[in-house]
């Protein structure tokens, strides 16, 4: 099982990208600052890797869904099946990771989202994504990967 620095604590699974170390010193006070930065986990229900990685300079968190090799959907640009699926925001990623998997993902760096390193959107009237939600998101992707997946005639896992 792999540390990352950043994280300050080891990873279960695999992760998109390697994570980058976050500076929380100028961010206001609020729960971003006991969450953890990274996080990877098995989704339950459909088998496929799951991760949340936090954008170094905003703050804010992505979720991510890795599909393995020879899915249907491995190799699939996020634009050719982000109306199929739902996820916060939409997806906003797809892209392969060192270790070979086809990974989806969306960000919560949208209007409307508060994002702690971003100082000049800490006036408006935005709403953090906390890590349970983001986990959420995240198993509500993954579940509807592995239906296009099954509805192409394949398995995501």
């Amino acid at each position: 099982m792999p540390t990352y620095p950043a994280a300050a604590t080891a990873v279960q699974g695999p992760l998109p990208y390697p994570p980058k170390p976050c500076d929380k010193a100028t961010w206001p006070p609020g729960e971003w600052h006991d969450e953890p930065d990274v996080m990877a986990w098995t989704d339950e229900v459909t088998g496929l890797h799951c991760a949340i990685l936090r954008q170094s300079r905003s703050g804010v968190l992505n979720g991510y869904v890795a599909v393995p090799p020879g899915s249907p959907l491995d190799g699939r640009d996020y634009d050719t099946i982000d109306t199929e699926v739902s996820c916060h925001g939409g997806l906003t990623y797809s892209n392969r990771s060192s270790e070979g998997l086809w990974w989806f993902g969306f960000d919560c760096h949208h209007l409307g989202d508060f994002a702690p390193g971003d100082k000049d959107r800490w006036d408006h009237d935005e709403i953090y994504c906390p890590v349970l939600y983001v986990r959420r998101q995240c198993a509500k992707l993954a579940a509807g990967l592995a239906a296009i997946a099954a509805a192409t005639g394949g398995d995501a896992d």
